[in-house]
């Protein structure tokens, strides 16, 4: 089954220079092999902006204008992803309720992108980094966060991890972690979605 529309829409993203629910959503982009065009913006400190504003111009002319992370995904998933072989599993599964599990999870604990209290960030970060740790120690034959491919609950949680260094944690310490994190530096979707906002990786 074709899961594209007869003609290609027009993606559009504006995102925050170095957002992090930006590069989830470029790598997202790149995983699902859909074109699209990005702008970059500098990121004002106030009045606060949006990380994200993504636009899909349809073949018929409609438009689809979203601007929060998880509905960006799940909109993507939902129209480009119907036979979920690439980042999703089958609605209903277990493997899928996992997934939205571990996206729950991660939006239940937002980090903000300026943190005035910087020593709290660091706290909820390690707590992050355990839990994904122990997650990982239990999926040794799988490799990601659920099953074996990297789904939207991978993504999301991999810009976060890539700010280890800059907030002085050493990744090294959590052992599975770091291998997944060096998993999925090797695929070359995220690296591309990384390289497009233009986060470095510590």
């Amino acid at each position: 089954m074709n899961v594209f529309p007869e003609q290609p829409s027009l993606i559009k993203l504006d995102a925050c220079l170095g957002s992090r629910d930006a590069a989830a959503i470029t790598i997202l982009l790149e995983a699902l092999h859909l074109p699209y065009t990005l702008s970059l913006f500098t990121p004002h400190p106030f009045p606060p902006v949006h990380h994200a504003y993504f636009t899909d111009i349809l073949p018929d002319g409609s438009r689809v204008d979203l601007n929060d992370v998880l509905e960006i995904a799940s909109y993507l998933i939902d129209r480009y992803e119907q036979e979920r072989r690439l980042v999703s599993y089958k609605p209903g599964t277990e493997e899928d309720f996992e997934v939205w599990r571990w996206v729950r999870l991660w939006s239940e604990e937002p980090l903000p992108a300026a943190p005035a209290d910087q020593a709290d960030v660091v706290r909820r970060m390690l707590h992050r980094y355990l839990l994904l740790e122990q997650r990982l120690q239990n999926q040794r034959s799988g490799g990601y966060l659920v099953g074996k491919k990297c789904t939207m609950a991978d993504i999301l949680y991999f810009p976060a991890i890539a700010a280890a260094e800059s907030l002085g944690l050493d990744l090294e310490m959590f052992p599975e972690l770091t291998a997944w994190f060096n998993r999925l530096w090797g695929l070359g979707a995220v690296r591309r979605g990384m390289e497009a906002v233009r986060l470095a990786i510590s």
